[in-house]
């Protein structure tokens, strides 16, 4: 009789200890699922984490190229006015030189009629026989444009024995250009 019992016993403790297992079995895989699924989830959030720096990376490129571009146009600009400095610079001496050629020339004609009195009669004289003579006179003689031609000539002449270096508006030139010209 005590066989069957303590069997019974033993079955009984077998299907308690089975189910036990069982239990721990099945909590053990939802476990391992939760894990797999938690691990799966941060597989996932690796890849998209690489993605954002990615894209990160591409917009920092990007953005490295907008400013290099950038740079290079204001650098571009600041040539392009250095040059139109030097433009003006220039054109600013060459202008100074015609106005000191006129000065000169005007002076040196207005000093031979107030100083020379036979020429000054000759111009006044000539300038009288057109007046008088009408549409059909002849012009004769051009006294004054005479005077102008040997005025830029002799202007021309002492310009050519003046070394640059003597020349106010020249060095006054380098000197500007030599300002312009320092690097943007």
């Amino acid at each position: 009789q005590l066989g069957p019992m303590i069997g019974q016993s033993l079955d009984d403790y077998r299907t308690n200890v089975a189910e036990t297992l069982k239990k721990v079995d099945e909590s053990m895989l939802v476990d391992i699922k939760a894990a797999i699924e938690q691990n799966e989830k941060a597989m996932s959030m690796e890849g998209d984490i690489k993605s954002v720096h990615e894209v990160i990376d591409e917009m920092t490129k990007a953005q490295a190229d907008v400013l290099n571009y950038s740079e290079e146009h204001r650098y571009r600009d600041a040539v392009a006015k250095k040059l139109e400095s030097l433009v003006a610079i220039e054109d600013s001496a060459v202008n100074a030189m015609k106005l000191r050629m006129l000065n000169e020339v005007k002076a040196d004609v207005v000093n031979k009629f107030t100083s020379d009195a036979a020429t000054k009669n000759a111009a006044l004289a000539q300038a009288v026989a057109v007046l008088t003579a009408g549409k059909n006179g002849k012009m004769g003689k051009d006294i004054v444009g005479d005077a102008y031609s040997a005025a830029i000539k002799t202007y021309r002449t002492s310009y050519s024995k003046i070394s640059p270096k003597e020349d106010a508006i020249l060095v006054q030139l380098e000197k500007d250009i030599a300002a312009a010209v320092t690097a943007p």
